[in-house]
């Protein structure tokens, strides 16, 4: 991963010479961005599901991409600079906004999958979200720097889509790409971009082979194999699960995350 990071500092040296392009206009990427719920360590908490949207645009100077956050309940009161007037959902202040907030891109393009590849910072007043650059929920690709040159005319995915606290040094998401280790992106998470979905209590699992490596049938349904030692990490899926225990004592999979191995006896 790391060499194709390099890779991809090295392209956007070369795309920064590529002539600009009209994308067509009207192709649009949206998806719901819903609070991490349980996982939600931070002092910030959707209390409705907000929406990221990615469209191409023809506009002069627009990048060929116009990026909108629409963000309307999120809720802060535990937070030192809390709720606009004690107000539930109207994270912060009307005069004193909370600022250097993070949505941290992954993407796909040019055959690389590279994730936290570029930080987009943004304030919150009165629950509400508005890109720095801009001031508004929404802004131009050429906010992104020449880095927005590669992609006209160029198939690009939008992979996963984090909401974080600020990093350690906001003005390092001034730069794109990001590489890794960088200091935009180090902020806990509290949103992902995704799909909100019902339930349907009717599916159910019978034995363990109907469940992932990493997961065991437990009355009816597939739950996360717990552990304390790699070998207690013997029956996911029915097929003798993974061998590897994670630091939070859940059984993890090398194959999709590699730095599962090793993290426990």
């Amino acid at each position: 991963m790391k060499s194709s990071r390099f890779a991809w500092k090295a392209a956007v040296v070369a795309g920064a010479l590529i002539a600009s392009q009209a994308l067509a206009g009207g192709t649009k990427y949206q998806s719901n961005v819903v609070d991490l719920g349980s996982s939600n360590a931070t002092n910030f908490h959707l209390l409705k599901a907000g929406k990221l949207a990615f469209k191409s645009s023809t506009a002069v100077g627009s990048g060929g991409l116009v990026t909108q956050l629409v963000l309307s309940n999120v809720d802060c009161p535990m937070d030192p600079q809390g709720n606009d007037a004690g107000v539930a959902g109207k994270c912060g202040p009307k005069l004193d906004p909370i600022v250097d907030h993070v949505v941290e891109l992954g993407i796909s393009f040019a055959g690389l999958d590279l994730d936290g590849v570029a930080g987009i910072k943004y304030q919150l007043k009165q629950g509400k979200a508005a890109f720095e650059f801009s001031g508004k929920n929404s802004m131009p690709g050429n906010a992104l720097g020449a880095t927005i040159t590669l992609v006209y005319n160029q198939p690009l995915g939008i992979g996963i889509v984090r909401l974080r606290t600020p990093g350690s040094d906001p003005a390092a998401c001034d730069t794109t790409p990001l590489l890794p280790g960088n200091h935009c992106t180090n902020g806990t998470p509290y949103a992902i971009a995704g799909v909100v979905v019902g339930s349907d209590s009717s599916v159910n699992c019978t034995t363990d082979t109907q469940c992932s490596k990493t997961a065991i049938c437990t009355a009816g349904h597939c739950t996360t194999e717990t552990c304390s030692v790699d070998s207690d990490c013997n029956q996911g899926g029915g097929v003798g699960g993974t061998g590897q225990c994670g630091s939070d004592g859940n059984c993890c999979d090398p194959a999709l995350d590699p730095t599962c191995a090793g993290q426990v006896p």
